[in-house]
C-alpha cells in the first residue's frame, strides 16, 4: 500500500513536472510568437503609413508641377511678346502683364531687364524702386541670370527672403530678338522675371493641408551645387528615415521628404489588442492556425494595397530585379509601349525590351541611329539615376526616370508629358506664324509704298517727262499751233491721270492692309462693336454687287448674283465687309470661269454662298486658312498678295453675329464659301417662345 502510494505520488509528480515543462514551453512559445507578431504588426502599420504618405506626395507633386509649368508658360509668353516687340513702352508692357496676371493672379510682379538693367516692371507703383537695377552689379542675381541665358530656357530659383520677411520664388527666362527684328541674326535682348510667394506656391500644391498630419522638408537639387538647398521645412527630417519623392522641373528638381508629425511611431495603435489576441489564441487549440491566418492576411493586404497603389498611379511604373528582369509593372507602363505588350511580362529583361522596341520602331528618336541610341540607353541602366525624354511611335512623349534600388534592382517611372510637349510646340508654332506674318506684312507694305514714292517722284520731276516736253515744244512754236497744243495737253493729262491712278490703287491697298490690322486688333481685344439689326437681303447684295462687278469685269469673269427677298439679323456694315472679302478672294484666285453670289433661306438660316471655278483648296488647308496670319502660300514669292487676316476676321465677325463661316472645296474644280446668319422670322419665333 505504501509502495502504490509512493508510485502514485511519483507519477503525479512526473505529470506535474511535464505539465509545468509544457506550460513553460507554451509560455515561451507564446511570448516568442507574441513578440514576433508584434514586430510584424508594427512593420505592417509603418508600411501602410509610408504608402499613404507616398500617395499623398504623388498628388502634391502633380499639383506643384502643374503650377510650375503654368507659370513657365506665362513667362515664355511674356518673353515671346517682348522679343517680338523689343522697343515696347511701359504702358504696352503693363497691358501684357495685366492680361497674364488675370490668368495667374498669384504672380506678385513682372519685370524685364534690357541689357541686364531692369527697364520695365508691373505693377509699377509698388515696384518702381526696381527700375534701373543692374544685374551686373549684383553677383548673386547675375549668376542666376547667366544660368538662364546659358540654358536658353526658364530657370526657377529661390526661396529668397524679401524685406517684408516673405520667401519668394523667381522664374527667369532669357529674351531673344528674332532674326527679322535683330537684323543679322537672333540676339539676346535681356531677361524676363516673374515673382511668386513660396507660401502661395506650396499652398496651391497642397503642402499647407498636408502639414496638419506630417512634417516635411523640400530640397532643391541643382546639378551645379555640391549640396541640395533647403527650400522649406526642417533639415533634421533627413535623418529620420523619411518618405521621399522627386519633383522634376525643367532645368532642376525638388526632393520632398516627409515623416508623420512628431516622428515615426514606435508601435502600432493596435498593440494592446494584438497582445490580447495572442494571449487568447494561446488558450485555444486553434491559436497557432489563427495566428498564421492573421499574419498571412496582413501580408496579403499589404501586397494588395501596394499593387493597387501602383496600378492607380497615372505614371507608368515598373520594377526590375538585380539582373534587370521585370518583376512587376502597372497597366500604364504596358500601355505606353503598346507594341511590346505581348512580351512585357515578369522575367523579361529591360535590355530585351529596349532592343525589341528599337527593332519594331517603337522609339522615334532612334530612327536612323539605332545602334548609338540603344548603346546610350543601355549605359543609363547601369547608372544609379538617369532621366531621359522619349518620343514614342504612338504619338506619346514620356519622361523616363530610372533609379537604382538598395538591393541593386531598378525602378522605372514613365511620366506622360505629351500635353506639355504639345503646348510648347503650339507656342513655338504661334511664334513662328507671327514672325512669318511680320515678314509678309513688311513685304506687302513695302511694295505699294515703293510704287507711291516712285510715282510721286515722277510727278515731282514732270519737266523730264515726254508729255511735258511735247507741250513745251508746241507752246514755243511761232505761230502757236492750237491743235498741236491741245493734243500735247491731252497727252500730259493722260500721263498725270495714269500716275495718280496707280498712286490711288497703291494707297487704297495700303489702307486695306491697315484696316485689316485694326479690325483684327479690335476683335482680339474685345473692343469691336457689333450692332445687329434687321437688314434687307436685297440691299446688302446690291451694294456688294455694285462694288465688286467692276473687278469681275476687269478679270473677264462671269459674275452671277441670285437671292431670295427677305430680311436677316445682321450688322450691315460688317456683313458687307465679309461678303466683299469672300468675293475678293474668289476673284483673286480665279483666272477664268465664273464667280457666283447666291442667297438662300432654309432650316431657319440665311446662307450667303460665294462659289468660284478657281483652283480649289486642299483638305489640309481648309481649316488653317481661317487661322490668323495663315495663307495657303505664305512665302514671300507667292503670286497672290494679302496678310492672311481676311478670312480670320470674317469668321470672327460672322460668329459675333451668332452666325458662322465655313468652306467646301474640290481641288481643281473650285470652292464654296458659306456665310450663315439668322433670318428675322427665326429671331421673332425665339422671342415668342422665350416669352
Amino acid at each position: 500500500m505504501i509502495d502504490e502510494t509512493y508510485i502514485m505520488k511519483h507519477k503525479f509528480s512526473g505529470d506535474r513536472k511535464a505539465a509545468t515543462a509544457l506550460v513553460i514551453i507554451v509560455m515561451v512559445l507564446l511570448l516568442l510568437g507574441g513578440r514576433h507578431f508584434e514586430k510584424l504588426s508594427n512593420h505592417s502599420y509603418l508600411q501602410d503609413l509610408r504608402l499613404s504618405e507616398t500617395l499623398e506626395l504623388i498628388e502634391v507633386r502633380e499639383e506643384l508641377e502643374l503650377y510650375v509649368f503654368e507659370h513657365i508658360l506665362r513667362l515664355e509668353e511674356l518673353s515671346s511678346f517682348v522679343g517680338n516687340n523689343p522697343d515696347l513702352t511701359q504702358e504696352e508692357f503693363a497691358q501684357t502683364a495685366s492680361r497674364l496676371h488675370e490668368t495667374t493672379p498669384d504672380i506678385l510682379n513682372f519685370a524685364v531687364a534690357r541689357d541686364m538693367v531692369v527697364s520695365h516692371v508691373h505693377p509699377l507703383q509698388e515696384n518702381q524702386y526696381v527700375l534701373g537695377i543692374d544685374y551686373r552689379e549684383m553677383p548673386g542675381l547675375l549668376e542666376q541670370v547667366n544660368k538662364a541665358i546659358a540654358k536658353r530656357s526658364v530657370v526657377l530659383t529661390g526661396p529668397i527672403r524679401s524685406l517684408d520677411g516673405e520667401y519668394l520664388m523667381f522664374f527667369r527666362s532669357p529674351i531673344y530678338v528674332p532674326a527679322t527684328l535683330a537684323g543679322a541674326g537672333e540676339q539676346l535682348w535681356g531677361v524676363a522675371t516673374i515673382v511668386v510667394r513660396l507660401e502661395d506656391m506650396l499652398e496651391h500644391a497642397g503642402f499647407q493641408d498636408m502639414a496638419e498630419t506630417v512634417d516635411f522638408l523640400i530640397l532643391s537639387e541643382d546639378e551645379e551645387a555640391a549640396e541640395p538647398k533647403v527650400v522649406a521645412g526642417d533639415p533634421s527630417i533627413q535623418e529620420q528615415d523619411p518618405v521621399t519623392l522627386e519633383l522634376d522641373f525643367p532645368n532642376g528638381s525638388w526632393e520632398v521628404l516627409t515623416i508623420p508629425s512628431g516622428g515615426w511611431p514606435t508601435t502600432a495603435p493596435t498593440q494592446s489588442r494584438d497582445r490580447w489576441i495572442v494571449f487568447l489564441m494561446g488558450l485555444f487549440c486553434l491559436s497557432i492556425l489563427a495566428y498564421i491566418i492573421y499574419i498571412s492576411r496582413s501580408h496579403r493586404l499589404a501586397r494588395t494595397r501596394l499593387s493597387s497603389a501602383i496600378g492607380a498611379m497615372e505614371d507608368g511604373f515598373a520594377m526590375f530585379d538585380t539582373e534587370q528582369k521585370l518583376v512587376k509593372c502597372n497597366e500604364n507602363y504596358v500601355r505606353a509601349f503598346g507594341e511590346l505588350s505581348e512580351i512585357t511580362k515578369p522575367g523579361v529583361s529591360l535590355a530585351t525590351l529596349l532592343k525589341e522596341g528599337v527593332k519594331r520602331g517603337q522609339f522615334v528618336d532612334a530612327f536612323g541611329n539605332e545602334e548609338e541610341w540603344l548603346s546610350a540607353r543601355l549605359d543609363e541602366i547601369s547608372r544609379p539615376h538617369a532621366r531621359n525624354d522619349m518620343r514614342l511611335s504612338n504619338g506619346m512623349f514620356v519622361h523616363a526616370s530610372i533609379r537604382r534600388t538598395s538591393e541593386g534592382g531598378s525602378v522605372v517611372i514613365l511620366s506622360d508629358v505629351t500635353q506639355l510637349k504639345n503646348a510648347v510646340e503650339r507656342s513655338q508654332a504661334a511664334n513662328e506664324a507671327k514672325s512669318q506674318f511680320i515678314s509678309t506684312l513688311s513685304h506687302e507694305l513695302r511694295t505699294p509704298l515703293t510704287v507711291v514714292l516712285g510715282l510721286a517722284k515722277l510727278t515731282h520731276e514732270i519737266e523730264r517727262q515726254p508729255a511735258y516736253a511735247a507741250l513745251e515744244k508746241a507752246l514755243q512754236n511761232d505761230p502757236v499751233d492750237v491743235e498741236e497744243c491741245r493734243k500735247a495737253m491731252r497727252g500730259l493729262a493722260d500721263h498725270i491721270k495714269s500716275v495718280t491712278g496707280k498712286q490711288t490703287n497703291s494707297a487704297s491697298y495700303l489702307l486695306e492692309l491697315i484696316n485689316e490690322m485694326l479690325d483684327f486688333s479690335k476683335i482680339e481685344s474685345g473692343r469691336l462693336d457689333i450692332e445687329v439689326t434687321e437688314c434687307k437681303i436685297g440691299d446688302l447684295v446690291a451694294t456688294v454687287e455694285q462694288q465688286m462687278r467692276p473687278l469681275m469685269e476687269d478679270k473677264r469673269l462671269e459674275f452671277v448674283v441670285e437671292y431670295e427677298a427677305g430680311k436677316v439679323l445682321a450688322d450691315g456694315k460688317r456683313t458687307r465687309q465679309i461678303l466683299t472679302n469672300m468675293l475678293g478672294n474668289a476673284a483673286k484666285f480665279t483666272e477664268r470661269g465664273f464667280v457666283a453670289l447666291t442667297v438662300t433661306q432654309r432650316d431657319g438660316e440665311v446662307r450667303f454662298n460665294v462659289e468660284d471655278s478657281g483652283p480649289g483648296i486642299e483638305e489640309a488647308d481648309r481649316q488653317r486658312i481661317f487661322e490668323p496670319f495663315e495663307q495657303v502660300d505664305s512665302s514671300l514669292t507667292r503670286s497672290k498678295t494679302g496678310t492672311g487676316l481676311g478670312l480670320a476676321i470674317s469668321r470672327k465677325l460672322a460668329r459675333a453675329q451668332s452666325g458662322d463661316l465655313f468652306v467646301e472645296s474640290t481641288p481643281g474644280k473650285g470652292s464654296l464659301f458659306t456665310l450663315v446668319l439668322k433670318p428675322v422670322e427665326s429671331h421673332e419665333e425665339q422671342t415668342r417662345l422665350s416669352a
